[in-house]
């Protein structure tokens, strides 16, 4: 939905996004589930940010890959930890 040309769609996709985000993270014992779903959409989801013209819904997808790229930072940095 986020990548459907019409703007009501898209920011109705990108603010359930995230709400669901805000509501799993208010306890982080371990990444909340709504994160481990979009990690997979992560590069898909910045390539759409890159297109898109600046506006309010810009800075949505920002703020939501800017959460995803943490989590998938915190991951890459495990793996790199663990295969030393």
């Amino acid at each position: 939905m986020v990548q459907d040309p019409n703007p009501d769609l898209q920011k109705a996709a990108l603010e359930s996004m995230r709400q669901e985000i805000r509501a799993s993270t208010s306890s982080m014992t371990s990444v909340p589930k709504p994160l481990k779903f979009l990690r997979p959409q992560y590069v898909t989801l910045k390539a759409f940010h890159e297109t898109m013209a600046d506006s309010n819904l810009k800075k949505y997808i920002s703020d939501i890959l800017s959460v995803l790229a943490l989590t998938t930072l915190y991951r890459l940095h495990y793996f790199l930890i663990t295969r030393r």
